[in-house]
């Protein structure tokens, strides 16, 4: 399972002396699928146009404009899930964090065993999200399968049609519940009528993605979002 994790940090030192960490830990740890790293020098470019598709937020406190406490409170109007670890020079700022469920606060200058255990935590808590079974009601009962079995799903008037690698299942419903069911899980909607898993799209060509061997739409006033999404979770 890859890694997404968001830094937010105006000191150039200081950004690189976190993505040696990240590396010295994906190193340690083995990580399967490696790490996708997006760096960020203030906290309104990072909140403009945000996706929920990270996993974890290396969150600086001290930054220029809104501070990374005011940045994590408007963070978790949109995105409850991601594990926010915030860099710090004051440990006084630790009081604060209870109201946005920070999991850790790293004390600069950072150890690598304190950052290595905040990961780990993160990593841990990601790897549950990942494993999380959906529930599926079906006209014939309930279906359960990981998230991450899950292609893409699509809407038609009322129905929701969930295309997963053991086959598709329909349920009522509408598709902004399933979209908030699958908030901070790397899935995005490339058009009205399709929510996509971006792990599984393999390929994008013009307007079109292809899916599973699938191929769907992808419209124009979503374009933009969508590759800005599958760019962050491609990590390139």
């Amino acid at each position: 399972m890859a890694l997404f994790v968001a830094i937010v940090e105006d000191s150039p030192n200081d950004l690189a002396r976190l993505k040696d960490h990240l590396a010295r830990y994906a190193s340690e740890t083995h990580l399967d699928g490696g790490l996708r790293i997006s760096s960020f020098s203030n906290a309104e470019d990072f909140l403009k146009d945000y996706k929920p598709v990270y996993d974890v937020v290396l969150m600086d406190i001290e930054l220029p404009g809104a501070n990374g406490m005011s940045a994590a409170r408007a963070l978790r109007i949109v995105d409850p899930r991601a594990a926010i670890i915030f860099i710090t020079n004051i440990a006084s700022f630790a009081v604060s964090g209870y109201e946005v469920d920070a999991l850790a606060y790293l004390i600069k200058p950072i150890s690598h065993p304190a950052f290595s255990l905040a990961m780990r935590k993160a990593q841990a808590a990601a790897a549950a999200r990942q494993a999380r079974i959906y529930v599926i009601q079906t006209s014939d009962g309930i279906v359960r399968t990981p998230v991450s079995s899950i292609l893409y799903v699509e809407v038609v008037r009322h129905s929701i049609y969930f295309h997963t690698l053991q086959g598709t299942y329909r349920q009522r419903g509408s598709m902004r519940e399933v979209e908030e069911d699958l908030s901070g899980m790397h899935f995005c909607r490339c058009h009205n009528a399709y929510l996509v898993n971006l792990e599984r799209v393999s390929s994008v060509n013009g307007n079109d993605v292809m899916v599973g061997g699938d191929v769907l739409p992808v419209s124009r006033q979503r374009k933009q979002d969508f590759l800005d999404a599958l760019t962050v979770c491609l990590g390139v």
